[in-house]
């Protein structure tokens, strides 16, 4: 009984200190984990950065081989013309004065509608425009800032 006794004593102690090691070492097994999911995720990160920039050297490539074909499959200049405009290339550089210009050229054809159904009408009381033709009057304020 004293040699089991003794064996359960060791046995305690090796319990113990099996314990009291594995709660020392999960800390740091933890912070060794997390070290490496940082790397590997740094590492990611660089390889999300380099794919993107290279996704945008490909599409630059791609925009500038396309706008060497329209030129190399030798389309006639109305379809060279309307291509390069339909892209918006240079809708994009435009100003302020050119998206007014397109505003009022909408609202005059809008005018020119109505005008177009009123004339259609019979009853002069019914029409859009009862007192003559329309008018657009734009009216710039403070030009010095124009």
């Amino acid at each position: 009984a004293p040699a089991v006794t003794g064996i359960l004593g060791i046995w305690t102690k090796i319990k113990a200190t099996t314990t009291e090691l594995s709660e020392q070492i999960q800390p740091v097994f933890y912070e060794a984990m997390t070290n490496a999911d940082k790397v590997q995720i740094a590492h990611m990160e660089e390889d999300e950065e380099n794919q993107t920039n290279q996704m945008a050297k490909l599409k630059a490539e791609v925009a500038d081989l396309r706008n060497r074909v329209w030129l190399v499959e030798g389309d006639s200049l109305d379809k060279v013309v309307e291509d390069r405009l339909s892209t918006g290339d240079y809708e994009g550089q435009l100003g302020i004065v050119h998206k007014a210009q397109q505003d009022l050229k909408r609202l005059s054809d809008s005018i020119e509608s109505k005008i177009e159904a009123d004339k259609l009408k019979k009853d002069p009381s019914q029409k859009t425009f009862p007192r003559g033709d329309p008018r657009i009057v734009l009216f710039v304020d403070d030009l010095d800032r124009c």
